[in-house]
């Protein structure tokens, strides 16, 4: 695929964005994980773009950062520094996504410490859809580390959302569970 043909997918995958419908969106996502081959640095710019412009709801969220987003960020760790920036973010979908996009990678053990600290720059927000991302993300990360993620989630409970801890802690052994759940 040349760079025409790719500009001009990634411009159908913006008006599909646009239009704001769910099911147009998940085309959209689907289309542009499908050149993740032909991926540039350079895309990251667009794909910051759409998140912030039109990624309005979890579902299409989850969808566009957990392979689009994912994969960009396997070929390119460096762009973890933007991830954490966007933890700061007024829009709750931004912030998730900081989170989200760190999804697959952190079930297969990479990029550990930079997910404990994005879980660190988000601990305490109070937006259940970012909470419920983070805790996500730190689930996923328990099955390559549980013990770490234990060690993370009982020297933080007292100011963690629950809804964070709950998820974080969800694949974890019984007794891990009945220690990070007590008061």
């Amino acid at each position: 695929m040349d760079d025409k043909e790719k500009s001009s997918v990634f411009a159908l995958c913006q008006e599909l964005f646009k239009n704001g419908v769910l099911e147009e969106s998940f085309v959209a996502c689907d289309w542009a994980h499908r050149l993740k081959k032909e991926f540039v640095k350079d895309d990251f710019e667009l794909f910051e773009f759409w998140i912030n412009n039109y990624i309005t709801n979890w579902a299409t969220c989850d969808t566009f950062c957990n392979h689009t987003m994912g994969e960009f960020i396997d070929m390119w760790p460096e762009f973890i520094a933007n991830l954490k920036k966007w933890t700061l973010s007024p829009n709750r979908w931004v912030r998730r996504a900081a989170a989200v996009s760190l999804i697959i990678p952190a079930r297969e053990g990479r990029f550990r410490e930079d997910i404990f600290e994005i879980a660190d720059l988000m601990l305490t927000d109070k937006d259940d859809m970012v909470q419920k991302g983070y805790g996500w993300m730190l689930k996923s990360c328990s099955k390559p580390y549980p013990e770490e993620v234990f060690r993370f989630v009982v020297e933080r409970k007292a100011v963690m959302p629950r809804t964070s801890l709950r998820y974080a802690i969800e694949k974890l052994p019984d007794e891990m569970k009945r220690v990070a759940m007590q008061k």
